[in-house]
């Protein structure tokens, strides 16, 4: 999550998997929080299209995507 970060982005997107299987961890949202970064979570095709709608907006946008479930 670190190197998400690094690039400072507005929003912090993670997909969680096609079945949203991925937990996200508290700890993560702290970071985020102290980072200034908004932490949003869906299911990964939720994710996508999310990632594609902020993109058009032009917000600063760093995205984690879990692919295997």
């Amino acid at each position: 999550m670190a190197r998400a970060l690094e690039g400072e982005p507005a929003v912090l997107l993670v997909g969680t998997g096609q079945w949203g299987a991925l937990p996200v961890l508290p700890e993560a949202r702290r970071v985020a929080g102290e980072h200034g970064v908004t932490l949003e979570t869906m299911t990964t095709p939720e994710a996508i299209e999310r990632y594609r709608k902020l993109v058009q907006e032009g917000q600063r946008i760093a995205a984690i995507f879990h692919l295997t479930c």
